[in-house]
């Protein structure tokens, strides 16, 4: 678990360097963005699910891995995308994702 909040955090770290871009909107980011709602729409579903206060370790265990492996994707591809310039609506959106994304990670501790 605490290897997935450090994933978790890092990936937060990396999302608050990319917004530091401006001008010029590009498609990647664009489809970056959407991945990144979309896993963390995932996430979400995740912490209001049974899963969590399964008395079965394993898929806990499948649940923590998959979300490891969303992060440590996003994580690559967040740093391909640190030097294209993001729009202020992109930036706007990242922030918002970024937020969304701390509330779920604040409520998957709360629930361990």
């Amino acid at each position: 678990m605490r290897l997935f909040v450090k994933q978790a955090l890092l990936l937060l770290m990396l999302a608050a360097l990319v917004s530091g871009c401006d001008s010029a909107s590009s498609n990647e980011v664009d489809e970056f963005l959407d991945t990144y709602e979309e896993v963390i729409e995932s996430y979400g579903e995740m912490v209001t699910s049974d899963i969590l206060s399964s008395e079965d370790p394993a898929a806990m265990l499948k649940a923590f891995n998959d979300m490891n492996e969303k992060n440590i994707e996003l994580s690559q591809k967040v740093e391909q995308l640190k030097d294209l310039r993001w729009t202020s609506a992109q930036q706007k959106r990242q922030l918002e994702l970024v937020n969304r994304y701390s509330e779920i990670m604040m409520q998957l501790q709360e629930s361990m």
